[in-house]
């Protein structure tokens, strides 16, 4: 998908969200950055560049950029985060997950 096919999706999302829950804060968590998509990085990251602007100009809608821990000094995805697929995270991917997202949610609802 195109990054405005993605953001229309992501936009119709939070709005289907917001007509029931209109002031629960909603987090968006950035795609991650995995071995099986590793081709198409580049329009994954404007993706994410796109969600969290629409986040940081949208009251109650938080970007978690939770990236950087999927990557190693290379700049490349840590494949030992991940199942053998390359795609879906193991758990000590999901640890990192839970510390990333912890952090986010900490830091707007306390």
């Amino acid at each position: 998908r195109s990054v405005s096919e993605v953001m229309k999706l992501f936009k119709e999302v939070i709005h289907t969200v917001r007509v029931k829950y209109p002031t629960k804060p909603i987090f968006q968590i950035a795609i991650t950055p995995a071995g099986s998509r590793w081709k198409v990085w580049p329009e994954i990251q404007k993706v994410n560049v796109a969600m969290k602007a629409y986040c940081e100009k949208t009251d109650n809608l938080y970007f978690i950029d939770s990236t950087a821990p999927y990557l190693n000094d290379q700049g490349i995805p840590r494949d030992e985060l991940f199942i053998k697929d390359r795609l879906h995270q193991n758990q000590d991917g999901y640890d990192i997950w839970a510390v990333e997202i912890k952090r986010a949610l900490d830091k707007v609802l306390k």
